[in-house]
């Protein structure tokens, strides 16, 4: 117990242990691979001088066998007894009369009798006579008048003469085995003491400045700020007590005082409160008093709710700040933004911080009167624009009445280019008068669209039909192209959908140039979305003047080419487009034309809604 107590708080122990445990497992594994190795190669060895010496005893006794000779068999038998090593010789002729020599601390009769006399068979290890031998035997044949007998080439005998065992001793192998585990054990021991001496002087050399380091570190957690950590090394331990170093230094210049932090919480601008777990003011900073015109002493140790009244109960910790009424001394309420969070190391107290938004408060109701007055401002100007032009309807009805009468009428060629004049003004006024109806109504909810399918290509054909001859007069060629749109529908109301269209058209008409061209593009930019563009061959807009383009009123130079207009058609287009669900802009480049476009809402065609119901219903009464 006291070991394992020394190990578990020391370091250095802990390392040499493990240090221990991996050397002497890799010396053990390491030894006993050794050791494996030589036992193999030891084996080996006599396993083939086993081989060699059965082979040539074999052709040595084949001759006596054939002539029967016991003789010389004797001799051959007692010939290979006398080799090193040699432990037993049994010698067996086909009649089965034997020969058998054994050294003197050898019983024959110690041979297992399951051991094979009536073949060939390799060298084996046995055990007999309480050691081990390595035992073999091999088969004399009569080879065809030859007297050789090659049992390597396994030449087919043509009669069997007899058998040769032969059993050689490995006591030789086995004490070389003990004698390299007798010497080898203690000198493996002396290395492995050896290696964990050096490796205890490195872990030590290692180890002996943390003592400093720790010895520091606790002066340190006791709030001695002037040691410093040694250093007696460049590597990671010196690299550590370095910072160490510098972890003090900046402590020793960072640490204030507690009446250095007072007047910072004290010189807040915003209201600082710390309540305790029980609900009672610990701590107030000046703001607070300021704010509530309460003294210290009046707050400090009083229950909370005398600042945040029954709202203490409804009040969440976080981040997240919240409008909250504080109470001041007079019972008056002040609006504030609130947080509360709990205070780290500090148990269960909480921070608050306030901040007086009343002025803020204030602000935000002049604001929402000022819009309020602006929305009631912009809805009697529509009032007075659409009665206005309603009132100028009548009027203006009369007039081109009369003009028309007029015209039919047999009339001087000076008076007809009168009534051509008050015709032409009229219509003129009446469009403007229309434009300014329909933005009024857009803007008061009077005016309502009726959104639904609109397949774009009739809708095109439609407009470009009724822009034809504006086109005409100016010789300017009006072109369409589909593109992937063929067959494409759009969420729109078709009237005004045509209405934008003919704006479009009619601008890109008036401002071309003379004899120039005019093209109709449809895009299915998405399956969500359909563009539909407006390209003239122009002198484009300047890119200062394209964020007034859909301002009402806002002409921008035309005023000054003569070209007659009364700057609506643009904002009644992105009134309309909008209204529907769109969205209108322009792409242009100077002095080679406008681009404008329209993003309206892509629709599946009413075959396809119908099949789609068809399958929806199918797939419901199956599912029934």
């Amino acid at each position: 117990m006291g070991l394992r107590r020394y190990i578990a708080r020391s370091l250095l122990a802990r390392a040499i242990f493990a240090n221990f445990l991996l050397i002497a497992t890799s010396a053990v594994l390491l030894a006993l691979l050794l050791l494996f190795i030589q036992r193999v190669s030891l084996e080996r060895q006599v396993n083939l001088r086993a081989e060699a010496l059965a082979d040539f005893v074999a052709t040595q006794s084949e001759f006596g066998m054939l002539t029967g000779d016991r003789n010389e068999l004797n001799r051959i038998a007692h010939t290979a007894l006398s080799i090193e090593g040699v432990l037993f010789v049994v010698v067996t002729d086909q009649s089965g009369d034997s020969i058998r020599l054994s050294r003197p601390k050898f019983v024959y009769q110690d041979i297992p009798a399951s051991s094979n006399t009536d073949e060939n068979f390799g060298p084996s290890i046995r055990v007999g006579g309480r050691m081990r031998f390595v035992e073999i035997g091999r088969t004399v044949h009569k080879q065809g008048g030859s007297s050789v007998v090659d049992l390597e080439r396994k030449i087919s005998a043509t009669s069997r003469l007899g058998v040769v065992r032969i059993g050689l001793s490995m006591e030789d192998e086995d004490m070389l085995m003990s004698r390299s585990l007798y010497f080898g054990t203690p000198l493996a021991l002396l290395l492995l003491f050896l290696i964990l001496a050096v490796q205890y002087s490195q872990l030590r050399r290692l180890f002996e400045p943390l003592k400093g380091l720790i010895e520091f570190t606790r002066r340190v957690g006791e709030g001695d700020l002037s040691g410093r950590a040694p250093v007696s090394r460049l590597d990671e331990v010196g690299r550590l007590s370095e910072s160490f170093n510098r972890m003090a230094e900046k402590l020793g210049s960072t640490t204030v005082s507690k009446d250095y932090m007072d007047d910072i919480i004290r010189s807040m601008a915003e209201a600082l409160v710390v309540v305790d777990a029980f609900g009672t003011v610990e701590m107030v900073n000046q703001a607070t008093l300021t704010m509530l015109g309460y003294a210290e002493d009046e707050l400090v140790g009083r229950p909370a709710s005398l600042i945040l009244g029954a709202a203490i109960e409804q009040r969440t910790l976080g981040p997240d700040s919240m409008e909250r009424i504080y109470r001041r001394k007079d019972q008056t309420s002040i609006p504030v933004l609130f947080s509360a969070s709990p205070l780290r190391h500090g148990g269960s107290s909480e921070v608050w911080l306030a901040q007086d938004i009343t002025a803020r408060k204030l602000a935000q109701e002049r604001l929402l009167e000022a819009k309020e007055e602006a929305e009631r401002a912009n809805s009697a100007k529509s009032e007075l624009l659409s009665r206005t032009s309603h009132e100028l309807r009548t009027p203006l009805n009369a007039i081109l009445g009369f003009g028309q009468l007029l015209e039919l009428a047999d009339i001087p060629r000076d008076d007809r280019e009168s009534v051509d004049q008050i015709m032409k003004a009229g219509r003129h006024l009446l469009g403007v008068v229309n434009e300014v109806l329909d933005i009024a109504g857009l803007e008061t909810g009077r005016r309502t669209l009726s959104v639904a399918p609109v397949r774009i290509a009739e809708a095109l054909d439609e407009a470009i039909d009724l822009a034809r001859p504006l086109g005409a007069q100016r010789h300017i060629a009006i072109e369409k192209d589909l593109g992937n749109c063929a067959g494409q529908y759009v969420l729109a109301d078709r009237q005004r959908l045509l209405q934008v269209l003919l704006n479009l058209l009619s601008n890109a008409t008036k401002y071309n140039r003379y004899g120039g061209s005019v093209n109709l593009s449809c895009e299915l930019r998405s399956p969500d979305m359909v563009r539909i563009g407006i390209s003239d061959t122009g002198p484009g807009i300047a890119r200062h003047a394209q964020a007034r383009l859909f301002t009402p009123f806002e002409r921008l130079t035309a005023a000054e080419s003569g070209i007659e207009g009364a700057g609506l058609g643009l904002a009644v287009s992105k009134t309309l487009v909008e209204a529907m669900g769109g969205s209108i802009g322009v792409e242009t480049v100077a002095g080679r034309g406008s681009t404008f476009w329209i993003d309206l809402r892509a629709t599946p065609t009413p075959e396809e809604e119908l099949e789609f119901e068809a399958t929806t219903r199918q797939h419901t009464e199956t599912l029934q």
